[in-house]
């Protein structure tokens, strides 16, 4: 007991630890594109789904940046779409942003790159996750505090005889970056990532080899090619040499593996070369994520009928009290409301969900979201993603969340 408390607070007076001035690089390290440029010519230039572009226009001001994740998993978009129409805004950090923050940041960006910011909002530098994880090894209390947060999970694994498609549509199903592909002994025989996806929609074909405006010959993709090859046998364009380690590894081991190898992420397979575990980049980013020192928002939640178990309400505010957690960096919150409403069929059942979700921060006004669903954990993720979305559109920075937080500890 007295352990533990010494090791918290050991943690919390040594803030140093958590200072990211060690980290910051020159945004000449970024993947760059102009704001003409098509999504088509300018996704082949990033080495990972998690390796965001920065948009300038031709005077080189900044526009903001594009996340690959989104942009083919989550809207979708043509690859005829202008660059400077999806460009988003990236959270607001700067020199003073606490590595926590900026692990929190990425995930939920997830870009593992992301732009630092002076008091006139002019980019003064990057910071890349790798460069992050490098200076983790080093510090020897950090990496064992972070190695006892991480958790290997179960890899999601897939025949190696699927379609391209079938992958496709397994990652986008179960959120996952990467598919483990297995034999039919259930042996490991090789894994595909999104980027591995992203290359075989994008790669051009034979028929047209060269760029715009006569350009010599080039690997990025055309701006009206839109080449699918969803019935291609996804071995095709997996990689075969998996980096594994045993399953046995101890978690110190295997974090300092995967930092000093070149991989994002790592298989452990058993005695059978059967995968068992993998452990990403993002499971480091959620372990440094985690330091952040919890606040205190008073969550008011009615309890549904009795159509809903205990075990979906238990998650239903596990999962509000992570989004609680993630909007006070950005917003200061006195408190968050949800209440239902359950039209039921004659006999008793619930038809429909009506989640109101309300949150009131200290200052400003109140932020709503009304959703129906069928089901009750599906109305809540609803009505947190529009939560999401409006305080994305509204613009409000991290500047103006620092300033409310300020003001209401006055």
């Amino acid at each position: 007991m007295n352990t533990q408390l010494n090791k918290t607070k050991k943690y919390d007076t040594a803030s140093k630890r958590y200072e990211i001035s060690s980290y910051i690089s020159s945004v000449d390290t970024v993947t760059k594109c102009n704001a003409n440029d098509t999504l088509g010519s300018a996704l082949p230039l990033v080495k990972s789904s998690h390796s965001p572009l920065f948009v300038f226009d031709t005077e080189n001001e900044f526009l903001g940046i594009i996340s690959p994740y989104q942009a083919l998993y989550t809207h979708k978009q043509p690859y005829t779409t202008k660059v400077s129409s999806i460009a988003s805004k990236p959270p607001y950090m700067t020199k003073e942003t606490q590595l926590y923050e900026v692990a929190s940041f990425m995930l939920e960006n997830r870009v593992y790159v992301l732009p630092l910011f002076d008091e006139s909002k002019q980019i003064v530098g990057v910071i890349h996750a790798k460069d992050v994880f490098q200076n983790l090894i080093k510090d020897e209390d950090l990496l064992t505090l972070i190695s006892s947060t991480i958790k290997v999970h179960e890899p999601v694994t897939a025949s190696n005889n699927s379609s391209v498609g079938d992958i496709f549509q397994i990652m986008r199903d179960k959120n996952v970056s990467r598919v483990v592909l297995i034999d039919d002994n259930g042996l490991l025989s090789g894994i595909v990532s999104r980027k591995d996806l992203h290359r075989t929609f994008m790669k051009p074909t034979e028929k047209l080899r060269f760029g715009k405006n006569s350009n010599p010959k080039t690997d990025r993709a055309f701006d009206k090619e839109k080449e699918y090859r969803k019935d291609d046998p996804v071995k095709k364009y997996a990689t075969e040499n998996v980096y594994t380690l045993p399953y046995k590894t101890v978690q110190k081991k295997m974090l300092k593996q995967l930092v000093t190898s070149e991989h994002n992420s790592v298989i452990f397979i058993d005695k059978y070369k059967k995968p068992v575990g993998v452990l990403s980049m993002r499971d480091i980013l959620t372990g440094l994520a985690s330091l952040r020192p919890m606040k205190t928002i008073n969550l008011l939640m009615t309890n549904p009928t009795s159509n809903v178990s205990e075990e979906d309400i238990k998650k239903a505010k596990e999962q509000l009290i992570r989004f609680s957690q993630k909007m006070y960096s950005r917003i200061a919150i006195d408190k968050i409301e949800v209440t239902f409403e359950e039209p039921k069929t004659p006999s008793g059942g619930s038809i429909l969900f009506i989640t109101t979700l309300v949150i009131s921060p200290f200052a400003g006004v109140k932020i709503v979201s009304k959703t129906k669903s069928r089901s009750f954990l599906d109305s809540i993720r609803s009505a947190i993603d529009q939560i999401e979305k409006q305080e994305r559109r509204s613009g409000k920075s991290k500047a103006n969340s620092k300033h409310l937080k300020n003001k209401t500890n006055q």
